[in-house]
C-alpha cells in the first residue's frame, strides 16, 4: 500500500491536470465588453459635443452672412441714393460748359434793384436770412475781380466779355449757389459794386490830394511882396498845411 501511495502519477493524470490549467477564466470576456461600451459612450458624447459646436458655428456663420447681406444692401441703397441725388443735381444744372441751372432765377426789374433800399441785392439773391453766405460770396467775387485784373476805371458795360466770363466761371466754381441766377446777373451786380467802390476810393483819394495842393497854394500866397512873412504867420501856415494834408491822406485811405 505504501508503494502505491508513493508511486508517480500516470501520464493520463498529468494530461488531465494540464488541460485544467489551460482552461480560460470566466471573467475576461465580460471585462472586455464593458471597456468597449465605455469607449463607445465616450465617442458618442464627443460626437454629440462636436455636433453641437458645428451647429453653433453654422448659426453664427448664418448670422454673419445675414449681417453682411444687410450691410451690402445698405451700401447699395446709399450708392443708389447718391447717384439719384447726383442725377437730380445734374438734371437741375446745365453742362459744365456754362455751369448754369436749367431752372434759372431771372434778374429783378431795374426798379426793384434801384428802389429796394439797403440790402436789396442780398434779398434779391434770397440770402436775407444767410448774411454770412452773402458776405462770403461778395468778398470772393471782389477778390476774383482783382485777380483777373479788371480795370475799375472802365465802366462795367465796356469791360471785355472774356474777362467777365472768366469771373463768372470762377465765381460759380467757388460758390455753386451762383449757378441758379440767369445770365450770372447776381455775380454781375456784385462786380458792378466792386467797380463802383474802386472808383469812389480813387475819387476820394484824388479829391484829398487836390485839397492838399490847394492848401499849400494858399500858404504860399500869404507871403508879402518882399518874399517875407512874420514868424507868427509862418507858424500858422505850417500848422494849417500839415493838418489838411493829413486829413487828405486819411480820406484816401478810408475810401
Amino acid at each position: 500500500m505504501a508503494n502505491k501511495e508513493n508511486s508517480q502519477p500516470t501520464a493520463k493524470a498529468n494530461a488531465s491536470g494540464s488541460a485544467k490549467s489551460m482552461k480560460p477564466t470566466g471573467g475576461t470576456p465580460k471585462t472586455t465588453g464593458k471597456t468597449n461600451n465605455a469607449t463607445k459612450q465616450v465617442l458618442a458624447d464627443r460626437n454629440a459635443e462636436l455636433a453641437g459646436k458645428i451647429k453653433e458655428l453654422e448659426a453664427r456663420l448664418a448670422r454673419e452672412n445675414d449681417a453682411r447681406a444687410v450691410a451690402e444692401r445698405a451700401v447699395q441703397e446709399a450708392d443708389a441714393a447718391k447717384r439719384a441725388a447726383e442725377e437730380k443735381i445734374k438734371n437741375m444744372t446745365r453742362s459744365d460748359h456754362d455751369g448754369q441751372t436749367n431752372k434759372l432765377i431771372p434778374r429783378p426789374t431795374t426798379a426793384n434793384m434801384r428802389d429796394g433800399g439797403r440790402g436789396r441785392l442780398m434779398r434779391a439773391m434770397g440770402l436775407e436770412d444767410a448774411r454770412n453766405q452773402y458776405v462770403s460770396i461778395q468778398g470772393d467775387v471782389h477778390l476774383l475781380c482783382a485777380r483777373v485784373g479788371l480795370d475799375f476805371r472802365t465802366k462795367y458795360v465796356h469791360q471785355p466779355a472774356e474777362v467777365l466770363s472768366k469771373i463768372f466761371k470762377l465765381a460759380r466754381h467757388e460758390h455753386p449757389y451762383l449757378k441758379q441766377f440767369q445770365n450770372d446777373w447776381a455775380t454781375a451786380e456784385i462786380t458792378k459794386q466792386y467797380l463802383q467802390n474802386k472808383r469812389k476810393q480813387s475819387n476820394h483819394k484824388r479829391k484829398a490830394q487836390g485839397e492838399g495842393n490847394s492848401s499849400r497854394c494858399k500858404t504860399r500866397s500869404r507871403f508879402n511882396v518882399s518874399g517875407s512873412e512874420s514868424e507868427e504867420e509862418a507858424e500858422s501856415s505850417e500848422r494849417g498845411s500839415g493838418d489838411e494834408n493829413n486829413e487828405g491822406d486819411n480820406v484816401g485811405e478810408s475810401g
